[in-house]
């Protein structure tokens, strides 16, 4: 599971079993206890991954100072046909990828695009877009009604009835940026 987040969480495995431990740090955990440990030993992990989360955080706004200067995308090209059409992002609704292939959506309309959504989400401006699933980014002020869509699932809605779904993943993120409380 660990392979599969675009993340790396401060992770501290236990188990009883010493032959996972190699894995383990393959995947970057913080910490690895061997049962039984005693509570000073927790203590040490779980001091460690602090530590780590700390570290992680001031690495962030390092990188966002970093990024405070640098510009973002302002316009797509889309091709329709044998011409180009020029989109302004604050016109994009969202991104989509489908089976590999990047779509961007805009009032009503879907266009193939030559970019993968890791790409866009370093290109966009983090203000304005803002990654909702494994597989959706969205404008967030092109957003027109936030449905809840039951166990604690939210939708997105936009102005020609588009709907992106949010991803536990990132429902808190998204409800923070968006100031909603439920």
């Amino acid at each position: 599971m660990l392979d599969r987040l675009d993340y790396t969480p401060a992770v501290v495995f236990t188990t009883a079993f010493d032959e996972y431990a190699i894995r383990a740090f393959e995947v970057h955990a913080v910490d690895y206890l061997l049962k039984p440990y005693s509570r000073e030993r927790f203590q040490q992990a779980v001091d460690r991954a602090l530590s780590t989360m700390v570290e992680h955080d001031k690495y962030r706004k390092i990188a966002a100072d970093y990024g405070a200067d640098r510009s973002f995308l302002q316009r797509v090209s889309v091709r329709d046909g044998h011409v180009f059409n020029v989109i302004p992002v604050d016109q994009i609704d969202f991104f989509r990828s489908d089976d590999g292939i990047v779509f961007l959506y805009q009032g009503g309309h879907r266009h193939v695009i030559d970019s993968t959504l890791i790409q866009l989400e370093e290109q966009l401006d983090p203000a304005l877009f803002l990654r909702v699933h494994r597989n959706s980014i969205v404008n967030l002020d092109r957003i027109i009604k936030i449905v809840p869509w039951g166990q604690g699932q939210l939708a997105i809605s936009f102005s020609d009835g588009d709907r992106v779904f949010i991803s536990r993943r990132h429902i808190d993120e998204f409800r923070r940026r968006i100031g909603l409380r439920l």
